[in-house]
């Protein structure tokens, strides 16, 4: 899969998660559409592996540049959000851990 950057900055966003810990985002691109394929086509292999988790799509500004950050919510720990990753990055998307509060 031809990989999205991982944008890893403190932008605001403009969409509430669903309340958790943890997140794991597996790209930031500039465009909206490419987020919602990217979005669709991780949601399959993370729903396998955590089911309770719930993708989003979250507008953001880094350096000038709107950025639509494609997030999954609903991971308990570090453990259950690292353990998604790792799989994710079997399959070949880019995925990194975010902690949220």
């Amino acid at each position: 899969m031809d990989a999205a950057t991982i944008e890893q900055g403190d932008g605001d966003t403009e969409v509430a998660l669903i309340p958790s810990a943890w997140q794991i985002q597996v790209g930031a691109l500039p465009d909206q559409t490419a987020a919602r394929a990217l979005l669709g086509n991780a949601q399959k292999f993370v729903r396998s592996i955590h089911g309770e988790a719930a993708g989003q799509i979250m507008q953001t500004q880094a350096h000038g540049t709107t950025l639509y950050r494609v997030r999954f919510d609903g991971f308990e720990d570090a453990k259950a959000a690292s353990k998604t990753c790792a799989a994710l990055k079997r399959q070949k998307f880019d995925c990194i851990t975010v902690k949220t509060n």
